[in-house]
């Protein structure tokens, strides 16, 4: 993430203004927590890794889309964190995209963006 804030910066996906920052490493870290959250499945012994995965897909992934759907609902601009593209969006888009558009994952969670219209859009 580092890297992505960085580029942000030289690039101008990311902002000057102190609370825009805030706002866009906030959600920036929300989604390295939430993939976080996915990669632990990884460390899990063979035998209960099933049971992580549909923990995973039934209450953390939905935990964490509904804070995405918030976030998009109360900025109400189409974007993440402010009224343009930012690293924010970046983010979430690389970590929903990575798991449900990805037809391996599709397979496997079948279609959860379905119930957050506007994380879809995004």
């Amino acid at each position: 993430m580092c890297i992505l804030r960085y580029l942000g910066r030289k690039l101008g996906y990311y902002s000057s203004d102190p609370y825009e920052a805030y706002l866009i490493d906030s959600i920036v870290d929300a989604a390295l927590d939430y993939w976080t959250a996915f990669l632990k499945i990884s460390s899990v012994p063979e035998s209960e890794k099933w049971k992580e995965i549909l923990n995973f897909i039934n209450t953390t992934t939905p935990y964490w889309m509904n804070l995405f759907e918030e976030w998009l609902w109360r900025i109400n601009t189409g974007y993440m964190a402010t009224n343009k593209i930012t690293i924010a969006d970046f983010a979430i888009w690389d970590k929903t995209c990575t798991l449900f558009e990805h037809q391996h994952w599709k397979d496997a969670f079948g279609q959860p963006l379905k119930q957050f219209p506007l994380l879809k859009k995004h």
